[in-house]
């Protein structure tokens, strides 16, 4: 909104600056599919300043003919456990990284606390909330960030005690039910309590791995599965912090290399993961750390807050996203 009226399309970027002034041609483009409009920015001008999630899912039904978010800042992480990024196995220094730059974002984490009140689902109100621990922290939108529960109930039936307190069935190193009665069944993947990282890419290398050894137990050339599935040491972990940068530990053989990336590499690096992970499976890395960093852009991190998106954060519970 300028001067009490509403910003069209063509009207003005969410700066508050009319298009083709101060910006290069090339970004026109982009600009051109720049629109804001939230209730609050209705009143209040400055706000269309710190707009932008880029997902039309989160806004509501009743609202999505006159809402389209395109700008906002993430403010809050409100986090159950006592680390980000806790269902993944990265190193410290990731973590430290990763806190270090959300600090630099003006972005409040709130770690190893609770809210008091159970949040139904995504909210778009301006809300006080409180922490089982006293902390309060206001916002504009709140967005769950949802774990997943598998669905256990056939393990259930047969033996309660196979299903872990969380909901995931007991295995052993080969993916075998962790009991002598039910040691020709098997689950992976998301089910299982598993060490492998959650992700479709380890799945699919587990059903590789079972499917290779049951071929050797139907040919009976053994009488049972007898490899272990390869321990996982270092994932591949990419998260975005916004649409210019991030933080990444990409797996090599030797080692492991935690970078900042920019987002002009991001779709590079979720294919150097892939492949990483590959020689992963081949030849297990030895736990040595090693740090780099892309000598250009020289600044990764914007002045500016950008977004963080939401589907970066995988977290076992619910657990709130702030704006």
């Amino acid at each position: 909104m300028k001067n009490g009226k509403p910003f069209g399309r063509r009207g003005a970027d969410a700066g508050g600056r009319p298009h083709g002034q101060g910006r290069h041609r090339g970004d026109r483009a982009r600009e051109e599919q720049v629109a804001v409009g939230t209730p609050r920015a209705v009143v209040d001008a400055a706000y269309t300043k710190k707009l932008f999630v880029p997902y039309d899912s989160v806004i509501p039904p009743s609202a999505k003919s006159f809402v389209k978010i395109q700008r906002a800042v993430v403010t809050s992480i409100v986090e159950g456990k006592n680390k980000l990024v806790a269902g993944d196995d990265v190193r410290d220094k990731f973590r430290t990284k990763l806190s270090t730059y959300l600090k630099r974002l003006g972005v409040k984490v709130v770690l190893g606390e609770r809210l008091t009140e159970r949040l139904a689902g995504n909210s778009f109100e301006k809300r006080t909330l409180r922490t089982d621990k006293g902390t309060e922290v206001e916002s504009d939108v709140q967005l769950l960030c949802g774990g997943f529960s598998p669905t256990t109930e056939l393990i259930q039936k047969l033996d309660a005690s196979l299903v872990t307190r969380e909901g995931f069935i007991k295995v052993n190193n080969k993916l075998q039910l962790d009991s002598a009665q039910y040691a020709n069944i098997y689950a992976l993947g998301d089910a299982s309590n598993s060490p492998v990282p959650k992700r479709m890419f380890y799945a699919a290398l587990q059903g590789k791995h079972l499917g290779a050894e049951l071929a050797l137990v139907a040919r009976k050339a053994q009488s049972n599965v007898s490899k272990p599935f390869p321990k996982v040491e270092v994932v591949g972990t990419v998260l975005p912090l916004g649409p210019n940068g991030g933080v990444s530990q990409l797996p090599v053989v030797g080692g492991v290399v935690e970078i900042l990336f920019s987002a002009h590499s991001a779709i590079a690096m979720l294919s150097v993961e892939q492949i990483y992970a590959e020689q992963l499976r081949a030849a297990q890395p030895r736990p040595v750390s090693c740090a780099g960093q892309r000598p250009s852009p020289p600044q990764l991190i914007p002045q500016h807050q950008p977004s963080l998106l939401p589907s970066a954060f995988e977290t076992s519970d619910l657990d709130p996203f702030l704006l």
